[in-house]
């Protein structure tokens, strides 16, 4: 019987890719395996893996490697990654018995399965188990190859941007690196939490995007982030079709108390009327109302400011960052589509793909809203 063994390695750092790998061989070489020395490879120095690396290419059948890289890990749902990876190393095979480590546990795995024979086009058997390297040789062959790969290219990234570790949250290398993460933007993680508290420092955070791409959600997990670091947090709302902090066709600004779930749970203390629940034809009277609002809002530790998802008047919202003076602007992109509001900007910059999981909002969904808050 032909068996395939797949794993992965560098799901969890913040840093580098994850890379998917599979061996297949004929179950008789189990034991083969086993004497040689095969088991998890973080049981492992990098030596010995190294060492098993090349013994275990020779020995098998046919082995694969896939490099999931950083530009889609930002975009994309993990386990949707993993479970398409993984399908195509099962489809090109052709075993007859796969075994696999789920990055899931409980009830999901069975989800997990059924997701990935959706995907996989062979009827093979499929065992997928929590800590599965640790049991089949197969799967331990496999997590050897990935993490010997994944190391290979983080020690050719760190030839490039310095040495910042293993890429783990955990390391002391990748923490101190992590807060710089902006002026090397294609090997981190932006979306992974310790990235998001890397934003988050004393002054003002500008989150500028398209309509639908996060930016409420975002502003929210920097706010919580903010109170979870002991400072006062203020939210400035600048976009009066969808205001979240007053009633719409206006600019509000709060201050949060504690954890939010939702923009909208925080008091409106100072707002502005536009008279419009649109930018277009009022971009002046929003320029005079964020002029009149940074006078007028209290000093806070972090300021947090929302915008609308208005991008045809570029020059408009450049006098927006002038006028709101931050420390730093994310900009959450799809393809760069905001690179010339970057050009001349000498602050922290952090471009953040948009995730392909962002719920859009039909206008039906905008009305509802709006007849919510007020409008």
């Amino acid at each position: 019987m032909r068996i395939l063994g797949i794993d992965e390695a560098g799901r969890g750092p913040a840093i580098g890719p994850m890379i998917m790998a599979g061996v297949l061989y004929d179950e008789k070489m189990d034991e083969a395996l086993t004497k040689m020395g095969i088991r998890d490879s973080k049981r492992l120095t990098s030596n010995r893996r190294e060492s098993l690396e090349m013994r275990i290419k020779k020995n098998v059948e046919r082995y694969w490697i896939v490099e999931i890289p950083v530009s889609l890990i930002d975009r994309k749902n993990l386990n949707t990654l993993e479970i398409e990876s993984t399908a195509s190393i099962i489809n090109e095979a052709d075993a007859d018995r796969v075994f696999l480590d789920a990055p899931v546990a409980g009830s999901g795995i069975d989800k997990y399965i059924k997701k990935l024979r959706e995907i996989a086009r062979k009827e093979t058997a499929i065992t997928a188990e929590n800590h599965a390297d640790d049991i089949y040789p197969c799967v331990s062959a496999a997590s050897i190859l990935a993490k010997v790969e994944r190391d290979r290219i983080i020690k050719k990234l760190q030839e490039r941007y310095g040495d910042f570790g293993s890429g783990y949250p955990g390391d002391d290398k990748t923490r101190k690196f992590i807060p710089e993460w902006h002026k090397f933007p294609d090997i981190v993680r932006k979306r992974w939490s310790p990235v998001r508290e890397a934003m988050v420092r004393r002054g003002r955070i500008m989150i500028l995007g398209e309509k639908d791409t996060g930016k409420t959600e975002l502003a929210r997990q920097l706010v919580n982030i903010g109170i979870d670091k002991g400072m006062e947090v203020g939210v400035l709302d600048l976009d009066p079709g969808q205001s979240h902090i007053g009633k719409p066709g206006t600019l509000g600004f709060g201050i949060a108390c504690r954890k939010i779930r939702r923009l909208e749970q925080i008091t409106p203390l100072v707002a502005y009327s536009i008279f419009s629940l649109s930018p277009n034809g009022c971009e002046e009277r929003i320029l005079q109302g964020i002029e009149r609002m940074m006078e007028r809002i209290p000093q806070v530790d972090l300021l947090i400011v929302d915008t609308s998802g208005y991008t045809k008047n570029m020059d408009f919202k450049k006098e927006k960052i002038r006028l709101v003076n931050p420390d730093s602007v994310v900009f959450l992109e799809r393809k760069n589509e905001l690179e010339f509001l970057k050009k001349g900007l000498e602050l922290r910059i952090y471009s953040v793909p948009v995730y392909e999981g962002v719920r859009k909002k039909s206008d039906r969904k905008r009305k509802v809203f709006r007849k919510k808050m007020g409008g």
